[in-house]
């Protein structure tokens, strides 16, 4: 990898993780005002509904900051692989067998480009997502801000009606009617959902509903950072 290639990761790699930070920061002080609640003395309303969204908006930072890492990443490796492709083929014309010889086609590596996890504290960031905000499911304060609508808090790290594994269908338009912010971008909930689901397949665990036309082979080799 050439220096300009590790430098360009270097700098997603540290947005990756300020935005962790960030997320991490909103859960802890939610966590703390929701343990803090007592039956005198009910968190404020205001500042739940600030903290639900700001994890709303922390959560999908989180996912476009690690699918630009992973890009990035991935950037790399062609690069890599096309600098290996280059010099095999000066090697290959220098050599006095030449392409007659019977060695191997340059062309022939076939190696897919590898998915890359991020990983925080060990653990594989997308995935902790997944299961991370399952505890806002238990504040009667939050599911009164959210809705009745939010059936679930396990998977659904965007804190909206609809978990991960609901943007893969075509009818969700009556379900986000009710969502509480008006800012919502639902194109862009929907990318996100992808990544999480897209590692989710990667990781091979067969619990991704990745419809059979979204799976991609050509990155199904998972490479822990």
């Amino acid at each position: 990898m050439n220096g300009q290639g590790s430098r360009c990761s270097d700098a997603l790699a540290d947005d990756v993780l300020q935005n962790i930070y960030d997320r991490e920061a909103l859960i802890e002080r939610l966590e703390k005002l929701f343990q803090n609640q007592s039956a005198n003395h009910p968190p404020q309303h205001q500042r739940v509904q600030r903290l639900l969204y700001g994890l709303h908006n922390a959560s999908l930072a989180v996912v476009e900051a690690i699918a630009a890492w992973n890009m990035g990443k991935q950037d790399d490796w062609h690069r890599q692989k096309n600098l290996e492709i280059h010099h095999s083929s000066r090697e290959l014309k220098e050599s006095p067998v030449g392409n007659h010889g019977g060695g191997e086609d340059v062309d022939s590596d076939v190696r897919p480009c590898p998915f890359n996890v991020f990983l925080w504290k060990g653990q594989n960031y997308l995935r902790k997502m997944l299961s991370d905000l399952d505890f806002v499911g238990d504040s009667s304060e939050a599911i009164s801000f959210l809705g009745s609508g939010t059936t679930s808090f396990h998977r659904n790290p965007f804190l909206l009606p609809l978990g991960i594994d609901d943007f893969g269908g075509l009818t969700i338009a009556p379900k986000m009617k009710t969502v509480v912010w008006k800012d919502v971008n639902v194109q862009r909930v929907r990318r996100a959902a992808f990544v999480l689901l897209l590692d989710e397949y990667n990781r091979k665990e067969g619990s991704s509903q990745l419809v059979p036309s979204d799976r991609r082979e050509e990155v199904s080799c998972a490479c822990l950072r």
